[in-house]
């Protein structure tokens, strides 16, 4: 179901495009209702400042060109298909409400909340301007949205979402997501191709749960321009016949040039024997599996658990053999291990691309792969020779050796978020962050070389700079740099990131920034970019810019530059030169305390 009530047109005549008769397969639907929303909205104060601001009808920003319109050319799941013109950052939205229910009641539905919902729009518009509220346009949004919440609660699960899409232009990805207001559970794209594009996503592997409110999100890869679909699916579903031929989402995403983290089978890989079959003293924990963990360990790798068990006998198995304290996360349960891996690396803030799984089974490997292609798969028979790929081949520091009782300790940081009831920047203070910057000493030069190699969410120019050139970027008098350290209540986070900053002119430029995903989301790449805008607007600077590359996987960081409004001064096919002017008043924060600190020679005096 669409809110298609702010539709400009209706589409009536265009070349047919072969589509399925959903009527013929759908059984069961749920009460999905889609609206128009922003990428970046911070309703309603987004109205006042945003350029992209364009007012609807009853004041709300416009985010489709032509709103949501019906297409009667095509008949959909739950109702008419829709035409959307996406405008810049605009995305389709809806909350997840799963509960099946027969598909000709919920076209029924579809049809009379359309209908009342534009009836309000007319009645109100019959009014004059300066009397219209567009009060009965916002409670029946109210009113609809309860409806569409009871509807939804049952407890019959859907087997799918299925989507059907006709593509008129060039192809492009779509992405897709689903998330609750503190988490990201499933996120992929999908390649449109000119014509009718159809996918069916196992219900399982979206990983949406009953305990709490689910939205999902479809909108362009690419958020700079306008584009056009017509939507004929786009619904949780169960169908007739038993399901076949179901095209598991996939991604073209390769796997990245390093391991991050490893994750571990318990039964015949971590141990021999099956636990459920066997008593607790044939349980024999395989050496060579211990020592590839910690090997990795070393490197600065992480473990991680995934098995098909009961979680308690499982996870008691694992601290009787004394091994509990190298792993940062399991799951053990009896969900898909594709879904598993997915839930580790968003806990961990980990690209899922940076993943290796090692697992006995065949069956586990080919479900893992066919799902997740960017995951790297190992029989346990590799191990031995596992360390021996390019892959595992990492810098290793201090750092590298303290990064698992790291992640150990932010999964205790962040239990204590999750239970926080307040507003999330209050968490922020409470914590007592402070990062301390300065240039790198000798012995930190091979940490910021090693945040080069691996970071690539935080990093706004994908360098991989050699370690001599990072030697000479720290000699340059021409260039700043900066190594970044932090630390908060929970303990040290160590060295989390490396800045440079290019000096020969008399406005800087931020040329490289790495920062670590220990520290996403913590205000952190905020602090220190206003506190580098501080420093130079004193040294008679008018302008901070921040020389910003692109990438499938470093767009917060774009985000942290609108959120301080920096403006963008430039753009090429490679590049953006983001601006921040000095000359106005820069904003401040108060939850992350920033101490630049002496120079190791001062240090040593000081001292």
């Amino acid at each position: 179901m669409f809110a298609k009530e702010w539709a400009n047109i209706t589409q009536t005549n265009e070349t047919s495009i072969d589509i399925p008769n959903y009527n013929q397969a759908v059984k069961t639907v749920a009460p999905l209702m889609w609206g128009e929303h922003c990428m970046e909205c911070a309703v309603p104060e987004c109205y006042h400042y945003c350029e992209l601001y364009e007012a609807r009808e009853d004041g709300r920003c416009k985010l489709f060109k032509n709103g949501i319109a019906k297409n009667i050319n095509y008949k959909g799941v739950s109702g008419p298909a829709v035409d959307i013109t996406f405008k810049k950052w605009g995305k389709l939205e809806a909350f997840a409400n799963v509960g099946q229910t027969d598909v000709k009641y919920i076209q029924a539905l579809d049809s009379i909340l359309t209908f009342f919902a534009k009836l309000g729009r007319n009645i109100e518009e019959c009014l004059p301007t300066s009397a219209r509220k567009w009060r009965l346009t916002n409670m029946f949004y109210k009113v609809r949205e309860g409806i569409v919440l009871v509807a939804g609660k049952r407890v019959k699960k859907p087997e799918a979402l299925l989507v059907g899409i006709i593509n008129r232009n060039k192809p492009f990805k779509l992405m897709l997501e689903v998330k609750t207001l503190l988490e990201s559970k499933f996120r992929t794209s999908i390649m449109l191709e000119k014509g009718y594009n159809q996918y069916v996503i196992p219900y399982d592997q979206l990983n949406i749960s009953y305990d709490k409110r689910h939205y999902i999100y479809i909108y362009p890869e690419v958020k700079e321009h306008e584009t056009a679909i017509t939507i004929t699916a786009l619904d949780l579903v169960t169908f007739k016949q038993p399901l076949e031929n179901i095209i598991p989402i996939q991604t073209d995403t390769p796997p990245a040039e390093k391991v991050k983290c490893v994750v571990w089978d318990l039964d015949e890989t971590m141990w021999s024997g099956i636990l459920i079959e066997s008593k607790p003293e044939e349980i024999k924990l395989k050496e060579e599996t211990l020592a590839c963990i910690k090997a990795l360990d070393e490197r600065g790798i992480l473990n991680a658990i995934c098995s098909k068990n009961d979680y308690d006998t499982a996870y008691e198995m694992v601290k009787s053999l004394g091994i509990e304290e190298y792993f940062v996360n399991a799951k053990i349960n009896w969900n898909p291990k594709s879904i598993n891996i997915q839930n580790i690396a968003t806990e961990l803030n980990i690209g899922i691309d940076t993943f290796a799984f090692v697992d006995d089974s065949p069956f586990e490997r080919k479900e893992v792969s066919h799902t997740l292609p960017m995951v790297r798969c190992f029989d346990i028979i590799e191990v031995p020779v596992l360390l021996e790929n390019p892959e595992f081949d990492v810098p290793i520091t201090e750092a590298s050796k303290e990064r698992r009782h790291t992640y150990q300790m932010l999964a205790k940081r962040k239990q204590l978020q999750d239970e926080w009831t307040g507003n999330i920047d209050d968490f922020l203070r409470s914590c007592q962050m402070s990062l301390t910057l300065g240039t790198p000493f000798e012995h930190e030069v091979m940490r910021c070389f090693e945040l080069l190699q691996r970071t690539n969410q935080l990093n706004i120019s994908g360098r991989r700079l050699a370690l001599e050139q990072v030697e000479t970027l720290i000699q340059d008098k021409d260039t700043d740099t900066f190594v970044m350290k932090c630390k908060d209540n929970f303990g040290e986070y160590g060295i989390v990131g490396f800045a440079v900053i290019d000096c020969k002119e008399t406005n800087p430029i931020v040329t490289d920034l790495v920062i670590s995903c220990r520290v996403a989301n913590k205000k952190v790449e905020h602090s220190l970019l206003l506190w580098l805008a501080e420093k130079y607007k004193a040294l008679g600077a008018e302008a901070l810019k921040i020389n910003y590359k692109p990438s499938k996987k470093n767009g917060p960081l774009s985000r942290v530059f609108q959120d301080l409004s920096f403006n963008i001064a430039d753009k090429s096919e490679e590049y953006i030169i983001y601006t921040l002017d000095l000359t106005k008043n820069i904003q401040r924060l108060d939850i992350v305390q920033v101490i630049e600190r002496l120079d190791e020679a001062e240090e040593i005096i000081a001292k």
